[in-house]
């Protein structure tokens, strides 16, 4: 397999919730910067940690980056949320991130990475729905969970904390662009990029932690403005 630079095999990467947004943005971006991505959404099947980990071990030699992005298609709003889409949100967002990891890890060679996409809900609190929520709240344990368990590999497992990203035209750009610093929002690049640099060999000392990517919205009341903007709760 030949890789853009100079002739070197590929790495490959697998990403998660890879058919839309900020996940085929990730996908798009790994493949310019050299990998051969691996890309997996809901329309190819139930994912499923345990058979998704067996079933790409089987067929690629090794895998150097999995980035674990997806979450169920259906959205609530905190509070109305019925216990079907809280179980999804749990199954997207932790259990099968958890058991794809687990059976990858012995198909990772050395100095190979692991990303999982939270957010940063993972320490606040919105108006999305209390699945996803506490989901990604899990999402910052089972990062440090997963760089324990990366560690006689020589894996290494980050998280990535996204905050207001604009995927497109989105009515409410205007108001995100007011609560940022430098009247800025995020875009699914900057994730893209946060996900190039924790994998990449200039990160090799940062491991189980967390990088926020959020303009700094959560560190001054403007996330509180930011929910009102939304009409939502805080």
């Amino acid at each position: 397999m030949t890789g853009a630079r100079g002739g070197q095999l590929a790495k490959v990467a697998l990403v998660t919730g890879a058919g839309r947004g900020i996940g085929k943005v990730i996908s798009d971006h790994l493949e310019k910067v050299g990998y051969k991505v691996i890309r997996h959404d809901i329309k190819d099947g139930d994912l499923t940690g345990q058979y998704m980990g067996s079933y790409i071990a089987s067929k690629h030699r090794s895998v150097n980056l999995l980035v674990n992005n997806a979450r169920p298609l259906i959205r609530e709003r905190l509070g109305e949320e019925g216990a079907e889409t809280f179980h999804d949100e749990m199954m997207v967002g932790v259990w099968t991130p958890y058991f794809l990891a687990k059976y990858l890890l012995p198909k990772m060679p050395w100095g190979s990475s692991i990303v999982n996409i939270g957010s940063v809900t993972s320490f606040t609190v919105s108006g999305e729905s209390a699945g996803y929520q506490i989901a990604k709240g899990a999402c910052l344990q089972l990062t440090r969970v997963l760089a324990q368990l990366g560690d006689p590999y020589g894996v290494r497992c980050n998280c990535v904390l996204p905050g207001a990203i604009v995927k497109g035209k989105h009515p409410l750009a205007k108001q995100m662009k007011n609560v940022h610093f430098a009247a800025q929002h995020g875009t699914p690049m900057d994730v893209a990029y946060a996900v190039e640099f924790l994998a990449s060999e200039k990160a090799r000392f940062i491991n189980g932690t967390s990088l926020i990517v959020d303009g700094g919205l959560t560190i001054h009341d403007n996330w509180q403005t930011w929910q009102r903007a939304k009409n939502l709760k805080p």
